[in-house]
């Protein structure tokens, strides 16, 4: 913009180092157009100022828009001047932005738009800890099936938009489906607010580790961030930033347990690490990280094939957005990462084909929490690091076993990060085959028939009654015991006479009812994932290899189809498991093998 002091000095040059020959008609031409271009001038210097000073009011509403109060004059100045700042960066994003309305990001104010950039970045941002390349950690998943050496491709990228979105979307709109968004399927978990702690690393995989859990579980239970900040090591820095890739690293190498939030509450502050051990949670075995630059049609195929995703990004530029598909100005270099969000889906039949990406900003920022990323540009960097996660093979047990029952009776427990051998070894007996008897009432040992009891012990002609708990009679059942690594053997401890056959399930019920509770051997292979509910189906007679006591039933006799006759077992794994150290098996099909070995206590 020129000044009077620049148009003074603009006419002293001209004239000083006549580089036109003026006459006096050339000198009155210059003079005028100079006295015009002055008052040009003026008016430019004036709007700015003006524009400055319709800002105030602006700001007003700002203030009262978010509820934001500040506590002196110099502040509030301050914040203005922040305020300014933004509306000029806002104006330059929105007009940096090409293409229809319809297709490109939106700016504009949000509730951090009185923050200067220093501040924002170092509340709401963290400079990635990573301190070797994606690949190295975690399981590679080569993109081509072959190992590789990809150092070359931590070049920092131009992040200019080519062809590569049409190309992935040409390969993959066969085979997969256009629009993909977890949201939908019940497994994402509601938006966060980080606050000041700079902790996005662990909000993003945590959110991710429980989406997994739910998808191969069918349920969502929403996991701890918290233990994440206090605990996690390996150059991770609670709400002084982390590193998605590192984060995992960890969980792997230390085992660890991600607990349930209701177990380890969200502070948003740095603590001591409170991890319990032999809790319930969830167990990461393996993980993938690595960088996509120029592949993202891996991306896409793991959202569509597998879950959501965490990537790390540059979100330098996310402060004032509003919704939209970002496609420019924001930066793709490696070097440049400063932040960290979940991609829970895609849509391909849009305009400009975008990612779904869950922030943890607060449901008050962009789209409810949410931001659409352009896909094919590595946009925002968020190709360069990216991560997902496996589990034990529990968790494809799981899903088998609820789909044969028909319902969730399976899901994760405290025993989820075994495997089925170290379950088998640690908390079953030594398999025993029953032999299948010829008829009940048959010695399973000496198969030999054993005439029923009269006197109490076995009672075969007495009625029972449609439903029967000893738990309900006082001082007959106890707490739960746990017998952690003893493998049941305290059980044969207690037992006096025992009468062992194939027992009628009638007569088993009448047992109970009349009597008092039984020990039964049974099949306890398919236990490790029990968390409730009446194991019907995915569960089988043919050994023994637990034992545990039958105090009751419910639903003998009954003509209610909205009951589902079972046994009530107490078992021995502790009152964290199973219905508070309960196990229900349904009746009369010889679930598990419960009356293939049945006996009957008396006290000596």
């Amino acid at each position: 913009m020129l000044t009077f002091g620049a148009v003074e000095w603009l006419s002293r040059v001209i004239s000083k180092n006549n580089f036109v020959k003026m006459n006096k008609w050339w000198n009155w031409v210059l003079g005028f157009a100079l006295f015009c271009l002055l008052f040009v001038a003026i008016p430019i210097s004036l709007s700015r100022q003006k524009s400055v000073e319709e800002l105030k009011p602006m700001f007003d509403d700002y203030i009262a828009k978010f509820n934001k109060t500040y506590a002196t004059p110099e502040e509030y100045a301050a914040r203005f001047q922040h305020f300014v700042a933004s509306v000029q960066e806002i104006e330059l994003l929105n007009a940096a932005s090409r293409g229809p309305d319809h297709c490109k990001a939106k700016y504009g104010l949000t509730k951090l738009s009185d923050m200067s950039k220093t501040e924002f970045k170092e509340q709401h941002l963290a400079d990635e800890k990573l301190t070797k390349p994606p690949k190295a950690y975690g399981r590679r998943r080569a993109r081509d099936g072959k190992s590789r050496n990809n150092d070359d491709d931590d070049k920092p990228c131009s992040n200019s938009p080519h062809d590569n979105i049409y190309v992935i979307i040409r390969k993959k709109r066969a085979a997969l489906p256009l629009q993909v968004d977890w949201r939908t399927k019940g497994v994402i978990g509601p938006v966060q607010d980080q606050g000041l702690c700079g902790a996005c690393w662990a909000f993003s995989t945590v959110g991710t580790i429980e989406a997994m859990a739910a998808i191969k579980t069918g349920k969502l239970d929403k996991l701890s961030v918290q233990e994440v900040i206090d605990c996690a090591g390996l150059g991770n820095s609670g709400c002084a930033g982390g590193d998605i890739c590192l984060l995992l690293d960890w969980l792997v190498m230390t085992d660890a347990v991600v607990e349930k939030e209701t177990e380890y509450p969200l502070r948003l502050t740095d603590g001591a690490c409170k991890a319990k051990k032999n809790t319930t949670g969830v167990k990461v075995k393996t993980f993938t990280c690595d960088d996509f630059v120029g592949a993202e049609d891996q991306i896409l195929s793991a959202l569509a094939t597998h879950g959501p995703v965490t990537v790390a990004v540059n979100a330098l530029t996310w402060q004032h957005y509003l919704g939209g598909v970002i496609q420019f100005h924001c930066g793709g270099s490696p070097m440049e990462l400063n932040h960290a969000v979940e991609l829970v889906g895609y849509d391909l039949s849009a305009d400009v084909p975008y990612y779904i990406a869950k922030n943890s900003w607060g449901k008050d920022f962009g789209n409810a929490g949410y931001l659409n990323l352009a896909i094919g540009s590595n946009i925002c960097g968020l190709a360069n690091e990216v991560a997902t996660v496996d589990f034990t093979a529990s968790l494809e047990e799981i899903a088998r076993l609820n789909k044969l029952e028909g319902r969730r009776v399976f899901g994760l427990t405290k025993f989820s990060d075994m495997s089925k051998q170290e379950f088998a070894k640690r908390m079953l007996l030594k398999p025993v085959k029953q032999t299948p008897c010829v008829s009940e009432n048959i010695d399973c040992i000496t198969n030999e028939r054993r005439p029923l009891k009269k006197d109490g012990l076995l009672i075969a002609d007495q009625d029972a009654p449609e439903n029967f708990d000893w738990r309900n009679t006082k001082d007959v059942i106890k707490e739960v015991m746990n017998q952690r690594l003893c493998m049941g053997c305290w059980a044969f401890s207690i037992v006096g006479a025992i009468e062992s056959i194939d027992l009628d399930e009638n007569i088993m019920v009448r047992q109970v009812a009349n009597h008092g509770p039984l020990v039964v051997a049974v099949d306890a292979t398919n236990w490790q994932n029990y968390i409730g509910g009446v194991i019907q189906r995915a569960c089988w007679a043919g050994i023994s290899n637990h034992v545990v006591q039958l105090i009751g039933y419910v639903g003998y006799g009954t003509s209610n189809n909205s009951v589902i006759p079972h046994y009530i077992l107490k078992n021995s794994y502790g009152e964290d498991y199973g219905e508070d150290g309960y196990v229900k098996i349904g009746m009369y099909k010889n679930i598990c093998g419960i009356r293939d070995q049945v006996t009957a206590l008396s006290v000596i």
